[in-house]
Parts: structure tokens; sequence; C-alpha cells
């Protein structure tokens, strides 16, 4: 097998395992794929080619995904806290 075959079928187990992440998850952030061993960096070279979405800053999902009813709320709880800066 030539290098740049291999480098495709490594890409594509690498889409694959990141689809199957969505399986279990409406939204994934990069922790989550560096947790089975992808980079974050990935993500978002899925979603520079239109394979994933982001809604915002570090969340990604699938485009025309049906959103559930927690969706939002999953979101929120996805985001990174906001800095309180009141004393």
């Amino acid at each position: 097998m030539d290098i740049s075959r291999r480098n495709q079928n490594m890409a594509t187990s690498k889409k694959d395992l990141i689809l199957r992440l969505f399986k279990g998850m409406e939204v994934v952030r990069p922790r989550e794929a560096a947790a089975i061993g992808i980079a974050g960096s990935y993500l978002k070279a899925l979603h520079n080619k239109g394979v994933l979405e982001r809604p915002s800053r570090g969340l990604y999902t699938l485009p025309n995904s049906e959103p559930s009813e927690f969706r939002s709320i999953v979101e929120a709880f996805k985001l990174p806290p906001m800095p309180s800066y009141v004393s």
C-alpha cells in the first residue's frame, strides 16, 4: 500500500471514529475527540470540509442534525465558564 493510500485510510478511520462519537452525543468538543486519540485540529479540518458544523467556539455538531430539546442546554454546559469581573 502506498503512502497516500495509507494516509487516506487513516483519515477515513479518524473520520469514522468522530462520526461514531456523534452517535453517543449531539455536541462534541475537542477535549472529547482527544479522549479517543484524535486531535482537536481534526474537528476543525472536518468543519472546513463541511462534514461538521460549529455552532459556537469549541463545539461541533453534525450538519442537518435534528437538535434535541436539550441541545441548547448541552451547548451551554460544554462552553467554558465566563469570567466574572464583579467583585
